[in-house]
C-alpha cells in the first residue's frame, strides 16, 4: 500500500473550525491540504460515536464544511450501516468528535471504524480529531470509572505515536503525566490547552496551533519524574 498521509490535525474543541487567522479561516487551510479541485465533490464524515451521536454538534461540523464549499456531510452513526461504512470509506475529510474518551473508542473498535480511519489516513484523507477524537488518534489515554478512583489505560489507534491529552490544564495534566511515568521508557505526551490544537505532520514536525502546547516526557535517569515543555505557536498565530 502506498504511504500518501497528509498532516492529522489534534484539537482540543471545535473553536479552531471557526478561527481567523489574519482575516483568514484556519479551516481554510485543511481544505487546501486535500489537494481536490474546487469542482470536485469533497466528502465529509464525521463520526459522534464518543458524543452519542449527538445532532448538534454535527451541526456545527456541517456548518463549518460549508464555511469551506464542502457540501456533502454525512453523519456515520455509531449502528455503522452499510451506507455510513460506503460514505466513510469514500470520505476525502473524516472527523472524530469529542465526548466520552472510552465510548468512543469501543464503538470504533466494535465496528472496524478505527481501521478504516487507518488505511483512509494512509491513503491520503485528512483526519481530523477533536478532544476525545484527539486522543484516539494517538497511543492511548486514561478511563477512571465513576464509581472507583482506579485508571484504566486504553490503547487506542496509534496514528500519532505520542500520548494526547486535550484542555486539562486545570488539572495540570494529571492523567497524561500520569500515563508518562507509567509507560516505557521515552514515551512522549502532548497537552493541548483549551481553544488550541497541534498538527502532526508527516514528517512527525509537531506544529503548535492558536494556544500553547504542552509537552511530557520521562526524565532520561530513571528517576521516576515527568519532564515538561512549552511549545507555542508563531506570534501571528497565538490567542
Amino acid at each position: 500500500m502506498t504511504d500518501d498521509r497528509k498532516a492529522l490535525y489534534l484539537l482540543a474543541d471545535s473553536q479552531l473550525l471557526f478561527w481567523n487567522v489574519e482575516g483568514n479561516r484556519f479551516i481554510s487551510s485543511i481544505r487546501e491540504n486535500l489537494h481536490i479541485d474546487q469542482a470536485t465533490i469533497t466528502k465529509a464524515a464525521y463520526i459522534g460515536a464518543s458524543n452519542g451521536d449527538n445532532p448538534e454538534f454535527f451541526s456545527l461540523f456541517v456548518a463549518a464544511m460549508d464555511n469551506i464549499d464542502i457540501h456533502e456531510s454525512r453523519m456515520i452513526h455509531s449502528a455503522f450501516s452499510q451506507e455510513d461504512q460506503d460514505f466513510l470509506e469514500s470520505a476525502d475529510l473524516i472527523l472524530l468528535a469529542g465526548g466520552d474518551f472510552k465510548l468512543g473508542w469501543e464503538v470504533l473498535k466494535k465496528t472496524g471504524m478505527d481501521k478504516i480511519i487507518a488505511k483512509k489516513y494512509l491513503s491520503g484523507a485528512v483526519i481530523i480529531g477533536i478532544s476525545a477524537g484527539a486522543m484516539q488518534l494517538g497511543l492511548g489515554g486514561i478511563h477512571t470509572s465513576s464509581t472507583s478512583t482506579d485508571k484504566t489505560f486504553i490503547e487506542t489507534m496509534r496514528l500519532v505515536p505520542y500520548y494526547i491529552g486535550a484542555h486539562d490544564e486545570k488539572n495540570s495534566w494529571s492523567d497524561l503525566k500520569y500515563i508518562i511515568k507509567e509507560k516505557e521508557q521515552y514515551s512522549k505526551g502532548f497537552g493541548i490547552s483549551a481553544g488550541g490544537g497541534m498538527i502532526y505532520h508527516p514528517d512527525s514536525v509537531i506544529e503548535p496551533l492558536r494556544g500553547q502546547l504542552s509537552e511530557f516526557k520521562q526524565s532520561t535517569h530513571l528517576d521516576g519524574r515527568v519532564l515538561a515543555n512549552i511549545l507555542l505557536p508563531p506570534k501571528s498565530a497565538e490567542v
